[in-house]
This record gives C-alpha cells, sequence and structure tokens, in this order.
C-alpha cells in the first residue's frame, strides 16, 4: 500500500521509492535485490566477488547467519559491517533489547539502558568464540536509557534514529578514504542468545516485558510513512489494522486474538 499509494508528507521512503529517488537525481537506476531467500546462496555471493560497485556493505536486522564464503566475498571489494540491536558483547545473538529488557526488570543489570553495536562481520566458523556470530570489532557502540512504559518493539525502534546515524558516520568516513576505528571485543565478558522458548517468554511475560503491542506496529509505520490524522494516514491505518487481525486469524488458537482486535478497534 505504502509503495502504490506513497504520501505527500511522509518523512521516509521504502527501497523501492529510495531508487526511483536515486535514478531521478543521479541519471542510473540504484540494484534492488528482493527477497533473496538465501543470502549465502552462491549465486548471489557470486554477483558480490569483487563487485567494483560496492563501496560497503551493512547489515540492518538480518536474521540469516553469514557464512565464511560471503563474508569473503564482500571483503574482496569492501568494508562488511553489522548494526546489531544489542550491547556488544553481553547480548550476543537474537532479540538482544528483549534480553536486556529482562535483565532490568529482574534486576540482573542495575544499568537501565538499552543500545546499539556497529561492529565488522565475522564470517561463521564453529571453533570461535560464539561461532563467530557478532564477535567483530566494534566500530560504534551508543546506549540510551530504557523508557519504563515501553514494549520490546517500541524499545527496538527508540534506538533506530541513533543506529542509523552510526551507519551514515561509518559511510561518510570511508568516503574520506579513512580507516574506521576498532575495539576487540572482551569474549571473557560475552553471553551468546539464541531465540527464545517457550518457558522464557513466560518468563519474560511474568517479569513485565511487553515485546509487541498491535498499536506500536500502527503508530510507528504511519508516523514513518504517512501523517496521524490525515485521510491517507487513517487508511494505512486501516490497511495495517485489517492485515494483523487476519494474521492472529491465522497463527493464534489461544484465545489472543479478540482481546487484540478489541485494543485495535478501541
Amino acid at each position: 500500500y505504502i509503495n502504490r499509494k506513497p504520501s505527500h508528507c511522509q518523512p521516509n521512503l521504502t527501497p523501492d521509492q529510495l531508487g526511483e529517488k536515486f535514478e531521478l537525481e543521479k541519471g542510473y537506476p540504484l540494484e534492488i535485490h528482493h527477497d533473496v531467500a538465501d543470502v549465502n546462496d552462491p549465486a548471489f555471493v557470486e554477483s558480490i566477488r569483487n563487485n567494483p560497485n560496492i563501496a560497503c556493505a551493512v547489515s540492518v536486522r538480518c536474521t540469516q547467519i553469514f557464512r565464511p564464503e560471503i563474508v569473503a566475498a564482500v571483503k574482496s571489494c569492501a568494508p562488511f559491517l553489522n548494526l546489531h540491536s544489542g550491547l556488544l558483547p553481553q547480548y550476543r545473538g537474537v532479540m538482544p533489547t528483549m534480553r536486556r529488557m529482562f535483565d532490568i526488570a529482574t534486576g540482573k543489570v542495575a544499568e537501565k539502558n538499552i543500545g546499539f553495536t556497529l561492529h565488522k562481520v565475522d564470517g561463521f566458523d564453529p571453533n570461535l568464540p560464539d561461532k563467530g556470530i557478532d564477535t567483530g570489532k566494534i566500530v560504534s557502540v551508543q546506549s540510551i536509557e530504557l523508557n519504563p512504559a515501553h514494549s520490546g518493539y517500541q524499545a527496538s525502534v527508540s534506538i533506530v534514529d541513533a543506529g542509523s546515524d552510526a551507519i551514515t558516520d561509518a559511510l561518510k568516513y570511508l568516503q574520506k578514504g579513512r580507516y574506521l576505528h576498532e575495539i576487540a571485543q572482551d569474549n571473557t565478558k560475552s553471553t551468546y542468545y539464541t531465540f527464545p522458548t517457550a518457558d522464557e517468554l513466560c518468563d519474560w511475560k511474568q517479569a513485565g516485558v511487553v515485546l509487541v503491542r498491535p498499536t506500536d506496529a500502527i503508530s510507528t509505520l504511519v508516523n514513518a510513512f504517512s501523517k496521524a490524522g490525515t485521510a491517507h494516514g487513517n487508511k494505512l491505518e486501516n490497511v495495517m489494522k485489517e492485515a494483523i487481525e487476519q494474521w492472529y486469524k491465522e497463527n493464534c488458537s489461544c484465545g489472543i486474538h479478540g482481546s487484540a482486535v478489541r485494543s485495535l478497534n478501541g
């Protein structure tokens, strides 16, 4: 919907809209790969290797593990960075913001802050500490105070702007021909997390950690790609409500659907 019917007042662009703007301003198209099912696919890896058009690769919100082949392919032509939505090395792996929120809620840590880390990418290696996942040298790390009223989703969104600025700063630094300052991680302080188990999710809930509220996602997208209260914003909100209700119908049989729909409709 956002691509088909963009708002005139949206503050952000989708990848497709960014490509259109780039081509209009630069006079040549921006190459966009949609829906790469496997980032380690040999054909995709080969398309990257020694590609002179790649100045830097940045991974953002990628849940796949980078194998040595794609890491080597990227590094053959450019630096390879990952924006990790957690504080390293303490929170490696999956859903680090929620892990941090649980530690805060249960008093495991005294500092009530969350954050992100921009770091170099190491290739997957079972012989490395934490198998080389989120282990690369740190380029930038920043923390902010956690809003206790935030869900995990809202907390993750709250660090987006600072993370984007860190990526921009790194790219500008590289554009000037400079090397990025890097600090090796202290592996003695690391913890690696996989996807939470059902028991862990119950523990989070009991500790008061809310993963996401439907209204969180709606307000985030409306504010990012439209404007609340406008005709376009209202339409986008309704489109999202319908999509969320459909998702609950297809995926939940535990009584959550009814309460979620009631919350969506006030």
